[in-house]
């Protein structure tokens, strides 16, 4: 969590116009490694960069929340 995004892009929508809540890159630099273990729960603020990956499998709910207009 947190760093800087590198050559980041806006996401795409259904119809595939640019979704420009949805921010993405590949990698980001400078950021934070968090482990999550089973049952643990983590708030990511909007517009924090983040990613996620895994060495196996795992089950992952993601909720979003909209920020407001």
């Amino acid at each position: 969590c947190g760093g800087e995004m590198i050559e980041p892009w806006f996401g795409k929508k259904a119809d595939g116009s640019p979704n420009e809540n949805e921010l993405k890159a590949k990698e980001i630099r400078g950021g934070t490694e968090i482990v999550l273990k089973p049952g643990d729960w983590l708030w990511i603020p909007v517009g924090e960069p983040h990613l996620h990956h895994t060495k196996g499998v795992a089950r992952l709910v993601i909720i979003k929340i909209p920020s407001g207009s």
